[in-house]
C-alpha cells in the first residue's frame, strides 16, 4: 500500500485535506483536478478518511471505517486493475483482527463524467456487482492530486451515518 504527503501549488497534506479543511474546501480542490490516465491505477492504494476536524464526525467514521472486529473490519484502501481504455475493476481492502486482510465489495470502473461537476473521473461503480455497496448505488469518484495520491469522493441513495451523502436528487 501506499500514501504520500501531497505537493501542489498549496500544501495539502494528508492530514490538511482530511482532518483540517472543510467539506466545501476539499470539494473546491477535488473540482480542479485532473482525472487519472486510463490505466494509472494499478495496484493497491492506502485509504483515509474525511471529517473537516469534527470531532462527533470522526468518531462515527472510526467505528464505521476502522473497527477490525466489525464483519467488514478495518478499512486500510482500494485495489485497482484497468486495460487500456481505463476500464477496469477493484475492490475494498479490510484488516480483520489478527491481521487477516480481506478484500470485498466489488467495483466496476471507468474514466466518465462525474455527476458532482460533469468533468471526467475515475467511476467506481458498486452496482455492477452483487454486493451491499451496490444496494445503496454507492458511487465513488477518484481524480488525481499528486503522482500516486488521489483524492476521491462518494455518495449514494442512501445516507448512512458516519459514511455516505446522498446523491444529488435523493
Amino acid at each position: 500500500m501506499s500514501a504520500s504527503v501531497i505537493t501542489r501549488t498549496q500544501d495539502y497534506s494528508m492530514d490538511r485535506l482530511m482532518h483540517e479543511m472543510s467539506r466545501e474546501q476539499v470539494l473546491e480542490v477535488f473540482s480542479d483536478l485532473p482525472a487519472p490516465g486510463p490505466q494509472e491505477l494499478d495496484g493497491e492504494y492506502a485509504g483515509h478518511t474525511f471529517d473537516g476536524g469534527d470531532l462527533e464526525l470522526r468518531a462515527k467514521r472510526h467505528a464505521f471505517f476502522f473497527d477490525e472486529t466489525s464483519e467488514r473490519g478495518a478499512w486500510v484502501g482500494k485495489a485497482y486493475t484497468s486495460d487500456q481504455d481505463g476500464e477496469g475493476e477493484g475492490h475494498n481492502i479490510f484488516r480483520r483482527a489478527g491481521g487477516q486482510l480481506v478484500r470485498n465489495y466489488r467495483f466496476r470502473t471507468e474514466i466518465a463524467k462525474s455527476p458532482f461537476d460533469g468533468r471526467c473521473s475515475l467511476m467506481m461503480y458498486y452496482r455492477a456487482y452483487d454486493n451491499d455497496l451496490g444496494a445503496i448505488d454507492l458511487l465513488d469518484e477518484i481524480r488525481r492530486l499528486a503522482d500516486g495520491t488521489y483524492l476521491g469522493i462518494y455518495s449514494a441513495t442512501m445516507g448512512i451515518d458516519g459514511f455516505s451523502l446522498l446523491k444529488p436528487g435523493n
